[in-house]
């Protein structure tokens, strides 16, 4: 008699396709793109090199873009992404950026040294992809009047905001007036500052002819007074 052996029923366990890269850089761009876009950013966002396939995450699965931590734009960052899908299966993968962000804007024509006064500055319109630096660019040289280098500067480096603080009505090293007040009495000598100040502040002052340094306040621009 002729037996014939039934098989036994097997359960297929079903693995999902992997994710694929491409896809997954797509939506990283797309979202990061247009939260730069929300912020007023002109940066273009692309992915730097291949993002590889994911494994063991269903389809259609939910994209969870993280936040570019430091500054951002800038030349090369990276992203965390968090992917879950109907089963709960979760993966945590990064994402390296890459941002462009070409301008026209003011660049220095020379090398200048920290204190510089902003009325010294040359400089020169320029292309230059902003996403090198951080802060405002200076777009104009009436902006820079009234200032000074807050720090050294390279010749083609953009002119930005930061690279100037406002000018002290007295600087040091400075030829002042110098003014003394007793009550309705006012002597007028010329001297040197000794230190920079803002209105109202008091610095050292040396007159003229002395070898001895006295406080003064500042009163305007190149001028200081003695008034206690």
């Amino acid at each position: 008699m002729l037996m014939l052996a039934l098989a036994s029923p097997v359960t297929a366990h079903s693995t999902p396709a992997p994710l694929p890269g491409q896809y997954l850089a797509a939506r990283v761009v797309e979202t990061v793109q247009a939260r730069l876009q929300a912020q007023g950013s002109t940066a273009i966002v692309s992915v730097l090199g291949r993002v590889a396939d994911v494994a063991g995450i269903g389809a259609d699965p939910e994209v969870e873009v993280g936040t570019v931590a430091g500054r951002w734009p800038r030349a090369r960052a990276s992203v965390p992404v968090r992917l879950s899908d109907s089963r709960g299966t979760r993966r945590l993968v990064t994402v390296w950026l890459a941002a462009s962000d070409l301008r026209e804007v003011l660049a220095y024509s020379n090398d200048y040294p920290a204190m510089v006064p902003g009325e010294k500055l040359q400089a020169t319109p320029v292309r230059i992809d902003m996403a090198c630096c951080e802060g405002p660019a200076i777009t104009t040289l009436a902006d820079v009047r009234g200032k000074r280098l807050r720090r050294a500067v390279h010749a083609g480096s953009p002119m930005l905001a930061e690279d100037l603080a406002a000018a002290p009505e007295v600087a040091a090293q400075q030829q002042v007036t110098l003014a003394v007040e007793r009550g309705a009495v006012r002597i007028v000598v010329a001297g040197t500052a000794l230190a920079s100040g803002r209105l109202g502040e008091r610095i050292q002052v040396r007159p003229q002819g002395s070898q001895r340094a006295v406080q003064a306040r500042v009163s305007a621009p190149a001028e200081v007074v003695i008034d206690e």
